[in-house]
């Protein structure tokens, strides 16, 4: 074949016109040279290059190796968390971080303060206990002990210098108020530094051992005993097995409130405490709220303040209703009367230094029975009366005063109609039990002209009753009484 009549090839490439720009594909055109010798163009579509690889198992390679690293990573951060934590529960338990916390706090509320051994169990960080041994020249409180301390740890709080907690909770604790033998300074009780700087439910409980801020709800003591020491040392339990609850308030003033137990007063009958309502403000811890039981129905409620210095000065008010009287006369006479009154109580003093207690108030009631007492077995002997040995007294009133020496009585009025009344009654009982009074008596005309004669001089003749004056002297148990002779002109 000659090579004048060899094929050649001019190529031509364009896009084929479509109406549809996207579905456009590559073309070429070439000229060729038939068997007749002509020459013509022909066109030809480009074929698509064969790619190589496959697209969907190249994808499912990554997924699985991303997979690959998501898990591992997760396993290494999660061998991270645990070996962190157990790290720092071993940190938590040990000695270094007790020392740690114990200062910190110390540092905070300017005490001495000690930790018990602290443990951490989830988000529950647990100690064995606190002790605060304070300085009584600034404050009333002169130790602080709780055991079994618990609260639940804020995670947020695992990532930050702060600390969040919800309640702390002490299974049982003990304060210690009074002064001290040696060294007693008045000097108020600085609430607002130690607020500022967080007091001490706030303070120590931190996973860094010296954590910047703690927030918490309330600090709740559930079997908490109340103490009072003198200044011979002697300790005495005023509030026995209360519940106390610590919770701010804000930044000058934080709420401490009592639930249940018993508030041991000497001088006073013990109180039954259903709920008491406080705020520490300045110096003085102010009574909002409180509800106390006495007897067996009877309650008692009671407002004012208490200086939480060393003046140690407070002032109460009382409202009790449907009091037994018994309560409020000396043990002596427990026996000896029954009945409820209502009444009020206003108490101020001061506990420390020259001891200062005054309480003046008032009483009155119905339906009070009176029986097997002195008074009237000296009526009934006096007058030949039987009846009188037991009265029931209606529409009774008297005030009531009270010091550390003494317990007064006055302005004492009754009736037991239709054959006794009595008014203008003093007496006074000091506090060994000794008796020194006068009560103005009246008896009905019928009865005291049954009388002798020499007994008759005793009375002054009225309308329908004859009045007559007794004297009462003596201790409970042999208390001598008499007529008061009449001086007539």
């Amino acid at each position: 074949m000659d090579q004048d009549k060899k094929s050649y090839r001019k190529r031509v490439t364009r896009k084929r016109k479509s109406k549809s720009q996207s579905t456009s594909q590559p073309v070429r055109f070439e000229e060729i040279e038939a068997e007749d010798g002509s020459k013509k163009m022909v066109e030809v579509r480009r074929r698509r290059r064969r790619r190589s690889k496959q697209p969907k198992k190249e994808k499912e390679k990554k997924i699985k190796l991303a997979k690959r690293f998501l898990i591992i990573g997760i396993i290494s951060l999660l061998i991270i968390i645990f070996s962190f934590y157990f790290f720092m529960i071993t940190w938590i338990g040990g000695q270094g971080f007790r020392n740690n916390v114990s200062d910190k706090v110390s540092e905070i509320i300017d005490q001495d303060v000690s930790f018990g051994e602290f443990s951490l169990k989830g988000l529950n960080l647990r100690s064995k206990g606190l002790k605060i041994d304070s300085v009584p020249k600034e404050l009333l409180l002169m130790e602080a002990k709780l055991e079994l301390l618990q609260t639940r740890i804020h995670p947020s709080s695992f990532f930050s210098s702060d600390w969040s907690m919800g309640n702390i909770q002490s299974m049982k604790g003990e304060l210690l108020f009074g002064k001290d033998q040696f060294d007693v300074v008045t000097k108020k009780f600085p609430v607002n530094d130690v607020y500022n700087n967080i007091v001490i439910s706030k303070a120590g409980l931190g996973l860094n051992s010296s954590p910047n801020n703690f927030n918490f709800t309330r600090l709740s003591v559930e079997e908490c005993d109340l103490k009072w020491q003198n200044e011979k040392g002697d300790v005495s339990i005023f509030g026995d097995d209360v519940n106390l609850i610590f919770s701010p308030s804000s930044s000058s003033a934080f709420n401490i409130d009592f639930v249940g137990g018993d508030l041991v007063i000497p001088m006073w009958p013990n109180l039954k405490i259903q709920s008491v309502s406080g705020t520490v403000k300045g110096s003085q811890y102010l009574i909002n709220q409180s509800k106390f039981n006495l007897s067996r129905n009877g309650e008692v409620t009671l407002n004012g303040r208490i200086s939480l210095d060393q003046s140690a000065d407070y002032q109460i008010s009382s409202d009790l209703r449907d009091i037994d009287i018994s309560e409020i006369l000396s043990a002596d006479w427990m026996d000896k009367c029954e009945g409820t009154v209502d009444g009020g109580i206003n108490i101020s003093g001061k506990l420390l230094g020259e001891k200062e207690m005054k309480a003046d108030g008032g009483f009155s009631g119905s339906d009070i029975q009176f029986f097997r007492n002195p008074i009237l077995k000296f009526l009934s002997q006096s007058l030949s009366e039987p009846s009188l040995n037991q009265i029931w007294i209606e529409n009774l009133n008297f005030q009531f005063s009270r010091n550390l020496k003494l317990i007064e009585i006055s302005n004492l009025s009754g009736e037991s109609l239709p054959l006794l009344k009595f008014n203008q009654g003093k007496i006074k009982i000091t506090r060994d039990g000794y008796w020194d009074g006068r009560v103005g008596i009246e008896i009905a005309n019928e009865v005291v002209d049954r009388l002798e004669s020499d007994k008759k001089g005793y009375f002054k003749r009225n309308n329908e009753f004859s009045s007559a004056t007794v004297i009462l002297q003596g201790g409970a148990k042999d208390l001598e009484l008499s007529f008061e002779p009449i001086i007539r002109k």
